[in-house]
């Protein structure tokens, strides 16, 4: 049976709601308010990259930005790269298309103070939600994704080397250095729970999906407000972007933060060190001049032509 995409559209979203897929709101909003009606009677595995470029200029004359269809088209590639796994098998693997991908402007890199850094954490401290505090110490110690930290258990921490094994990821399996502070803490965690090898972050209801907290971005936006920021500036990500730039600042080489942050080449890394680098402190300090204390009205004085 071929499906058209508005089809398997359709039983994308349904197969993601039961299986508590992450984003789902704008993934719905994608697919149901742009995707499907331009791409919605075409058979799923005739889809060209040809048509996904004339995809990308039609939202572009509808005044798109080229990452919001960045945004969109990121929604088909899941689609299609769910649709072709071997657990669904819709379509054959070497039927998804290649994906236009537009360069974006690059985003300005926010990080935390260490003075709201402390807010954060007594914020979260004083949270009703008992695992927030945990949830912004893995933030601001190890440098890991959202994701990365809800799927953690107990039984990959490491204390003796204080290392985090971490087994699915962007840039592939890795161990996972934490701080002390951060080792410290899962350790007080771990002794007053039941299941000592279980989900860190598990689930709040019985009848979830997800056997482990998938999100926890509600929470954090509550202990942004109650630390006086604003959580439109201030997302879960910001924490791993001020744990690079601290590493950053203490002038550790690109490759072990790579290792650390679990990119997949140095190149973002980079970026940091463009923007935060010591060098970048230092080169600047090198042009500071200062207006000396004992300037003369005398020199701001216009010289009289007469």
């Amino acid at each position: 049976m071929h499906r058209s995409f508005a089809e398997a559209a359709e039983s994308y979203i349904e197969r993601m709601e039961e299986t508590d897929g992450k984003d789902m709101a704008n993934k719905r909003r994608h697919l149901r308010t742009y995707l499907v009606p331009f791409l919605g009677d075409e058979r799923l595995d005739n889809i060209t990259d040809f048509r996904l470029r004339q995809y990308r200029m039609r939202r572009g004359d509808q005044g798109a930005k080229p990452a919001t269809i960045n945004r969109e088209l990121a929604t088909f590639s899941h689609l299609m790269r769910r649709a072709s796994s071997k657990g669904w098998a819709w379509i054959k693997p070497d039927a998804v298309p290649d994906i236009p991908k537009e360069k974006e402007a690059r985003k300005q890199i926010r990080v935390l103070t260490a003075q709201q850094c402390n807010r954060l954490i007594e914020a979260a401290k004083a949270d009703q939600d008992p695992h927030a505090w945990l949830f912004v110490m893995f933030g601001l110690n190890a440098a890991m994704r959202h994701s990365e930290i809800m799927c953690r258990s107990f039984d990959e921490i490491d204390f003796a080397s204080s290392r985090i094994w971490i087994d699915s990821a962007k840039a592939g399996e890795r161990d996972q250095p934490m701080t002390a502070s951060l080792r410290d803490a899962i350790k007080a965690e771990r002794e007053m729970r039941t299941d000592k090898a279980g989900w860190i972050f598990p689930a709040l209801r019985s009848d979830s999906a997800s056997e482990h907290r998938r999100d926890m971005r509600d929470t954090f936006a509550r202990c942004v407000k109650a630390a006086g920021m604003d959580p439109k500036h201030c997302t879960p990500h910001v924490m791993r972007h001020t744990a690079i730039k601290r590493l950053v600042k203490a002038g550790v080489d690109l490759l072990t933060i790579k290792k650390i942050s679990g990119h997949k080449t140095t190149a973002t890394v980079e970026h940091y060190s463009h923007i935060h680098g010591v060098h970048i402190d230092d080169a600047v300090a090198a042009l500071d001049t200062a207006i000396s204390d004992t300037v003369t009205p005398e020199l701001h004085q216009v010289a009289n032509d007469g």
